[in-house]
């Protein structure tokens, strides 16, 4: 939308915003696990709301392996992730290819390489691996006196740059040309939807299997989808960015 700067009595000039349309398509996402009577019985800890506990986890790990490897494919609920997504106009490259040659100006190239709309200070974070901050970008910091580290809440969250940091397993491993890491406006590129109220339980003890061997089954389901749909195209940066290694 634009600003007018209409004169006294005079009529404003009216700007219109454009919206598009992000079309979601859950795919059901399931774990399914047996326990035996007794254990459910007689353990003192509850052993169902650990297991439902760890289901939720491997669901939500599985989300996180969408998001950033997802190539389009029915392995990732047809997901196509960041990877995927990260054109040539959004990536910063590394001089080599182990986390070693990623550099304070690398990071600063990636924060800066965002089209100018989405600088929106509150909604702009990183995603990268525990390996690579923990060993790598703590270190490089540290020796220019950058903190990597802020109190939120009574809590300590990990910071870059001045931008939340969220960690995940799911990042790339380290090998020639993989993906680093990504900063980015992730409410501005990111649609995800849910079916239903979310994670979805339920323990059985009728089906065939599992009562002729005295078990209970434990089924989670998750049924979301996740759309990526402002990314940086061939020449052009968009709402996220990110590093790559070099290529071997």
């Amino acid at each position: 939308m634009t600003v007018d700067l209409p004169g006294e009595a005079a009529a404003i000039s009216p700007s219109d915003k454009t919206y598009g349309v992000i079309t979601l398509n859950s795919v059901k996402r399931s774990v399914l696990t047996e326990i035996s009577n007794e254990l459910g019985s007689d353990s003192l800890p509850d052993v169902v709301t650990d297991l439902v506990e760890e289901a939720g986890y491997a669901l939500a790990t599985k989300q996180d392996d969408d998001l950033i490897n997802g190539d389009g494919t029915s392995a990732y609920g047809n997901v196509t992730g960041l990877v995927s997504r990260l054109g040539a106009g959004g990536t910063t490259t590394a001089s080599g290819t182990n986390f070693g040659t990623v550099t304070l100006a690398n990071l600063q190239a990636v924060a800066g390489n965002l089209s100018s709309q989405f600088y929106r200070h509150s909604q702009l974070s990183w995603i990268m691996g525990h390996k690579f901050f923990a060993e790598y970008c703590v270190p490089l910091c540290s020796t220019v006196g950058l903190d990597t580290w802020q109190m939120v809440d009574g809590n300590s969250e990990p910071m870059l740059l001045g931008y939340p940091v969220h960690l995940t397993d799911a990042m790339p491993s380290e090998s020639a040309s993989a993906a680093a890491f990504f900063f980015g406006n992730w409410t501005a590129c990111i649609a995800y939807g849910e079916k239903a109220a979310g994670l979805d339980w339920q323990a059985s003890r009728t089906s065939a299997g599992a009562f002729g061997k005295d078990l209970t089954e434990l089924r989670c389901n998750l049924r979301y989808d996740i759309q990526v749909h402002e990314y940086p195209d061939g020449s052009n940066p968009s709402a996220f960015s990110g590093l790559k290694l070099a290529a071997s």
